[in-house]
């Protein structure tokens, strides 16, 4: 397969991608440091605010989640790109070409628009 995205458009996906890596690593670091605080002053709180900082201890655990997924994304096209992948920027699903500008907001992502939309719906 030939790919239509040009090696400067390849070199800001990798640049992309490593920016994405690094936020993602401090977004979990900030998350995790703020569940621990509120893990640790639980004790303090009455109970409306106890409720409070239980919303928001679970709510940091799903960001928790959703960002190390995204890390998880980030890191296996990183390594495809370092591994020299020829499928990488096609769609794992329909094997279409991923689009550069799909590619320029979402690099990391192994499916299409199409695909991804079908995916969500399930």
């Amino acid at each position: 397969m030939e790919h239509s995205v040009q090696n400067e458009q390849m070199e800001l996906i990798v640049q992309r991608l490593h920016k994405l890596q690094h936020d993602l690593g401090e977004e979990i670091a900030g998350l995790r440091d703020m569940l621990a605080e509120v893990g640790t002053d639980r004790e303090q709180f009455d109970t409306s605010e106890r409720s409070d900082a239980l919303q928001q201890r679970n709510m940091a655990k799903a960001n928790i989640m959703l960002s190390e997924r995204r890390l998880r994304q980030v890191e296996v096209a990183l390594r495809r790109i370092n591994e020299g992948d020829e499928d990488f920027g096609y769609c794992r699903s329909c094997d279409a070409e991923i689009p550069f500008a799909r590619l320029s907001v979402r690099p990391e992502s192994p499916l299409c628009l199409n695909c991804q939309q079908q995916q969500e719906v399930r």
